[in-house]
């Protein structure tokens, strides 16, 4: 399908944002969503154009988009979600109980001091030639989740929005994204740097989702995108959303007069984003507090509490997930059993491993047997296995355990 024959199905298949929304756009947990013809029938009247080759003017733009003009290039678009809003299946409202220290932030960190944040850009390489197109911040206000869009019409609105955009950040305590650590802050940085303006990103808490959801579900899944994770933990299917990829041609598109139409979807997607990110953190947090999540990965999510202190909720996910953890993982969970004083446990899992060939589980139990149990001559058979399979890593061990147990041979 060539370009212009996608302008014509996009310019019909998204809905409108509005100032307080139900339902910002047209998504499903299930199925049943309405048709492409259906759309395109309710919006046709509604559909602006211009001639070809002179671009709609701000103002119409911003009608059609219900948002304001704040400046030239410039569009401001607000809406306000309330907390009852079921996003999929995630009450959005279910984030004030959320245990979010458990992804790293401080305990009784307040949901008013979150900013989340997600940017559209030009494209994806990155670099100081991509320009974010349309930028989104979100708060949580009240009863509701305030959303605030900042889009360009032309690339002299560039100032202003990194200047407008400034006070909410400043006023956020933490940033919340989904891999906006490797790409929209940096984006958002290199376009403060050239504009010899300050970056009020930079020093800010930083939690990027991508990370806490890759350690709780990588190995479950065949990827870690956003749609994949509203799909599998939320049961939100986006239909007829914009394409993330199509959002350079359809903003270049409409800087050489295209229509304004599609910029809808662009602010949609983006809208979807967002509210994604908070019903996201709700869900991961609870994964991370609530051991047996059928399509967690339990290595990953103990290793990440352990780190942050919280030991004990580490060990009963790996406890609870038993029977499907691999080697790595079973490892991890007699390491954390030893450190507990928990050494038969701990044992019997080196043991079963050591049996099945592991040098890991093998060297534990040499270690065990020399240092803890004092049993030189078991030390010294383990130390016999490992040094069959790995003649010169443990002749330093070897050496020693004869000394100390002459008649062990």
């Amino acid at each position: 399908m060539n370009l212009a024959k996608r302008m014509a199905l996009l310019r019909g298949v998204h809905g409108e944002c509005t100032e307080e929304v139900e339902t910002p756009v047209a998504i499903r947990t299930q199925s049943g969503a309405p048709s492409i013809a259906q759309r395109l029938q309710r919006l046709s009247a509604s559909h602006v154009a211009p001639p070809r080759g002179r671009k709609l003017d701000d103002e119409r733009v911003a009608q059609s988009l219900r948002g304001d003009v704040i400046a030239n290039g410039l569009i401001q678009i607000d809406n306000i979600v309330p907390l009852s809003h079921r996003h999929g299946s995630v009450l959005l409202g279910e984030l004030r109980q959320a245990p979010l220290a458990l992804l790293g932030l401080p305990e009784n960190t307040s949901l008013e001091g979150l900013l989340f944040f997600d940017t559209e850009t030009t494209g994806l390489a990155g670099g100081t030639g991509t320009v974010a197109i349309l930028i989104g911040l979100a708060r949580v206000d009240g009863d509701g989740i305030h959303i605030r869009q900042y889009l360009l019409t032309a690339f002299g609105g560039e100032a202003v929005m990194l200047a407008v955009m400034r006070d909410w950040i400043d006023e956020a305590v933490h940033l919340v994204s989904f891999n906006g650590k490797s790409f929209d802050a940096p984006l958002l940085a290199a376009r403060y740097r050239l504009a010899a303006s300050r970056d009020p990103l930079v020093d800010k808490d930083h939690l990027d989702l991508l990370h806490a959801t890759r350690r709780a579900f990588s190995g479950a899944w065949a990827d870690c995108r956003l749609q994949t994770a509203e799909q599998r933990l939320f049961g939100l299917y986006r239909d007829d959303d914009m394409p993330g990829a199509l959002i350079p041609q359809v903003w270049g598109e409409f800087l050489r007069g295209g229509p304004a139409e599609p910029l809808k979807g662009v602010a949609q997607h983006n809208l979807l984003d967002i509210l994604s990110l908070a019903a996201l953190m709700n869900v991961v947090a609870t994964t991370y507090a609530q051991p047996g999540h059928e399509q967690a990965n339990a290595l990953g999510i103990a290793r990440a509490l352990r780190k942050s202190g919280a030991e004990a909720l580490s060990l009963a996910h790996l406890t609870q997930s038993y029977r499907v953890l691999d080697e790595r993982a079973q490892l991890e969970l007699a390491s954390l059993q030893r450190r507990h004083g928990e050494w038969a446990a701990a044992i019997a899992i080196w043991q079963a491993l050591a049996q099945d060939g592991s040098l890991a589980a093998t060297l534990c139990l040499a270690k065990y047997h020399e240092h803890v149990g004092r049993d030189y001559a078991e030390a010294l058979r383990w130390t016999q296995a490992l040094l069959a399979a790995e003649p010169q890593r443990h002749q330093q061990r070897y050496a020693r355990l004869l000394r100390r147990a002459p008649l062990a041979l």
